[in-house]
């Protein structure tokens, strides 16, 4: 078979799918909104889920007050760093707690196979460990994947020192707090379905994946609309516990500019942000780029959530893009590609915390596939990775 008849022939698959997602369309349309009435994802009884929401907003604006301007100029971050590191996060890390409202927190995070090629391990198992390690054994996180999917759970535990070994991490117990599940062909939408359908008949990979980051900028609310908690990319190591912030509404900066990074993203369930603003931008995915919330949510937005800094979840972003030049942070490393690489910084780390004593999470950017299969064993992406182990 020549290619132009192998063209012809996958042409006409893909007329012949689209023909029959056609006829499909009433019957998806009556699916969508029944798409998230599914497995509710409750960890315990809430006695009062408004006291529950008031206590952590009220945790979260005493983190916010005690930043305070410190980290309002991008050219400054050496008083962010300072501040973040010695007064706000180890505040907010000793912040009462109420037990009937933070017995532990949900976090979603959304992981494909979209790109043609599978999950990679190494990466997988960074992201998963140091969830596990950095948060208390009541919370859990759903990875939600496609409905084509096969995502497996690697051993996180495969590389490290059993006599060593994190108590969080032994007797296989850390698997009953990772849960896998696909999304919907409805939850995807009957448009988005035909679109990444028919990339994935004509091999396109490039634009399958290009349609699943768009697409899960749109996700993610409707993830936080129907089970609440804190929404996380796939590619941010947590670096600590984040119960403090649960029940909460925020998101972080993006970089310098004055809009939200929902990279790490928190809202209790039918929070009224994620409301108003999924009535207001409907279903269309490209309104849910966090570029365009502000222009997009204008009208109906009243109340924004509170903008972390972006040091709090991207600590080396700044420096990344030519800011933070008069009076810097001190950094380890200062580009992403770094983070990977032997021999950036030689500096002994003792502890996950001391590499961003600033931050609750890295977000290195890139995703799984800027994570080599073999990451070079001096590289801060392998230290840290070490490290979650005990």
């Amino acid at each position: 078979m020549n290619m132009a008849t192998a063209r012809k022939r996958r042409i006409s698959n893909v007329l012949f799918f689209s023909a029959c997602l056609a006829v499909c369309v009433a019957v998806a349309r009556s699916f969508t909104t029944q798409a998230f009435r599914r497995e509710q994802l409750v960890l315990v009884p809430r006695s009062s889920e408004d006291a529950c929401v008031g206590t952590a907003e009220g945790r979260l604006n005493s983190f916010f007050g005690d930043i305070g301007h410190s980290c309002d100029d991008p050219q400054r971050q050496r008083p962010c760093q300072t501040r973040l590191s010695s007064i706000a996060i180890p505040t907010l890390m000793d912040a009462t707690l109420v037990e009937r409202c933070d017995r532990g927190c949900l976090f979603h995070v959304i992981i494909s196979e979209a790109g043609g090629k599978p999950v990679n391990k190494v990466a997988i198992s960074a992201f998963l460990r140091a969830f596990i390690v950095t948060q208390p054994q009541t919370s859990t996180i759903y990875i939600w994947s496609l409905p084509w999917d096969n995502i497996l759970i690697p051993d996180i535990t495969e590389d490290c020192l059993l006599e060593n070994l994190s108590m969080k991490l032994r007797d296989g117990s850390w698997r009953r707090r990772i849960k896998v599940r696909r999304f919907e062909r409805a939850d995807l939408g009957t448009l988005n379905l035909l679109k990444m359908r028919t990339y994935q008949l004509l091999g396109n990979e490039f634009r399958l994946l290009r349609s699943m980051i768009r697409l899960s900028d749109f996700l993610r609310f409707q993830l936080l609309q129907k089970h609440g908690g804190i929404y996380v990319d796939s590619d941010v190591l947590l670096l600590r516990d984040l119960t403090p912030l649960c029940n909460s509404t925020f998101t972080y900066q993006w970089s310098d500019k004055d809009a939200e990074n929902s990279a790490v993203f928190g809202c209790p369930k039918k929070c009224r942000f994620v409301n108003d603003y999924i009535r207001c931008a409907g279903t269309a995915p490209l309104s849910y780029h966090p570029l365009k919330w502000r222009r997009v949510g204008r009208q109906c937005i009243h109340r924004w959530p509170v903008r972390l800094p972006t040091m709090v979840f991207d600590p080396v972003w700044l420096k990344q893009i030519g800011s933070d030049l008069y009076d810097p942070a001190e950094y380890l490393f200062t580009k992403h590609e770094d983070f990977v690489k032997a021999g950036a910084n030689h500096t002994q780390v003792g502890s996950r915390a001391l590499v961003f004593p600033a931050s609750l999470g890295y977000h290195w950017h890139g995703g799984f596939a800027s994570i080599p299969g073999m990451p070079e064993p001096d590289s801060f992406f392998q230290r840290l990775h070490n490290l979650a182990c005990v």
